[in-house]
């Protein structure tokens, strides 16, 4: 089955959630205007995304769980608008901006699922990633910036990033901590505040 949306005359945003069975499903983003796909994850477990245009593609998961988004070129960024019932495992290609839009406590792992040495991940941590049972984790992934919200305080209780020994860039312009261990590659902090309240493991 196959779904074409075409961006044209302006930015276009489409909600799959509830409505299409994914298995085997080829979503195709055509047009010169920007596309977000909106819906759960299991939206799109199983299908194929392509963008042809001109514009970005962005895709804005309701509900988050394990999946693979490693093969997309997701311009427009990957948006985590709902939480996880679980631990969840979520391929990203290299250069993607993910945007954390909802608190989360569990753990969320980005894995980039290459074997080259030069993947990079933005994280825009507007929210919380926070519990007993919470962090950032990153796989294949060689360097990986995470900026804090503009206007509030974010928790983060754990980052991960010594699968790879990831270069790590925590910033924000205003206050961002960590409440448990930093583990990276070489680490670089700025900003208004940031707290590393854990044992900071730089490997780098």
């Amino acid at each position: 089955e196959k779904v074409t949306v075409a961006g044209s005359g302006g930015a276009v945003d489409v909600d799959v959630d509830g409505v299409i069975a994914a298995a085997n499903m080829t979503f195709t983003v055509t047009g010169d205007q920007n596309v977000t796909l909106t819906g759960a994850s299991d939206s799109f477990t199983g299908s194929t995304i392509t963008q042809s245009g001109t514009g970005t593609l962005g895709l804005d998961l309701t509900t988050v769980a394990t999946s693979d988004f490693s093969t997309a070129t997701l311009g427009g960024g990957l948006k985590l608008s709902g939480t996880s019932a679980a631990d969840a495992v979520i391929g990203v290609k290299s250069g993607t901006t993910v945007t954390i839009a909802a608190d989360q406590d569990k753990d969320i792992t980005f894995d980039a699922n290459d074997s080259s040495n030069d993947s990079t991940l933005t994280i825009l941590a507007n929210n919380d990633v926070n519990g007993a049972d919470a962090s950032i984790v990153t796989t294949d992934f060689d360097t990986v910036k995470i900026t804090g919200a503009a206007t509030r305080v974010t928790t983060i209780e754990k980052l991960d990033m010594s699968a790879n020994d990831a270069a790590l860039t925590v910033e924000s312009t205003n206050d961002i901590k960590v409440d448990l261990t930093t583990s990276s590659g070489d680490l670089v902090v700025s900003g208004q505040k940031v707290t590393l309240t854990g044992a900071v493991d730089a490997d780098g």
